[in-house]
């Protein structure tokens, strides 16, 4: 049994959704899980990690450019707990993601995670894709 933390960047509850739906996938392959917004996540709760979901929405325009939501950036640009952690990333989107998944990936990579899988789900359907979320982490 691994621990499990899914922390999240949620406007509208899309997200939000998203990663309760990634807490449900873990939990039925018998993991301890602990969903969680990015505001409320500190050191502890990435100390008793084993694995770390980061989630965001995906804000801006096609026309003028889209990236993961202000909120998750900074989270990731200031988060130097991350060190050695498994992470797997989700974004949810409504038309295009672009390269988000990317942006996060490099702001997690540059402050030490390990990110093992990354996967952006259309918001509309905010479960689907969680079980194969989930089934890429290695050991879950």
């Amino acid at each position: 049994m691994k621990t499990v933390l899914v922390a999240y960047e949620s406007r509208g509850g899309k997200t939000k959704q998203t990663a309760e739906a990634i807490a449900d996938a873990c939990k039925s392959r018998g993991h301890e899980v602990t969903v969680a917004p990015l505001s409320g996540v500190g050191q502890p709760m990435l100390d008793g990690a084993d694995v770390v979901f980061i989630g965001s929405w995906v804000e801006g325009f096609i026309l003028f450019g889209v990236r993961p939501a202000r909120a998750a950036r900074t989270w990731l640009q200031n988060s130097k707990s991350l060190t050695d952690k498994t992470v797997a990333l989700f974004c949810t989107y409504g038309v295009n993601p672009r390269s988000s998944l990317e942006v996060m990936r490099a702001l997690a990579e540059a402050n030490g995670a390990k990110v093992v899988a990354q996967r952006a789900m259309n918001h509309r359907s905010p479960a689907d894709g969680a079980q194969e979320l989930v089934a890429a982490v290695p050991g879950l």
